[in-house]
C-alpha cells in the first residue's frame, strides 16, 4: 500500500461487539483504531501540538479542564 515495511510491531487497539440471541451469537461488529496505526507505520506523520506561545491554547482555554 505504498509504505516499505519495517519489521517493527505496532499496537493497533480494536473492540468487538457481541450481539447474543437465545444463547447463539447473532451478530458481531468489530472496529480497529487504525488512525493509531497509521503513524507507526509512517503512513503519515505522528500527531504534533502546537507550542503555547504559537498559536496555541493555553489549558485553562480547554472545556471542562
Amino acid at each position: 500500500m505504498g509504505v516499505t515495511p519495517s519489521g517493527n510491531r505496532v499496537e493497533v487497539p480494536e473492540i468487538t461487539i457481541v450481539r447474543v440471541s437465545g444463547g447463539k451469537i447473532e451478530e458481531t461488529w468489530t472496529s480497529y483504531g487504525t488512525l493509531g496505526m497509521l503513524p507507526q507505520i509512517g503512513a503519515i506523520p505522528q500527531p504534533s501540538s502546537a507550542p503555547h506561545d504559537e498559536g496555541g491554547i493555553s489549558p485553562d482555554q480547554v472545556p471542562g479542564g
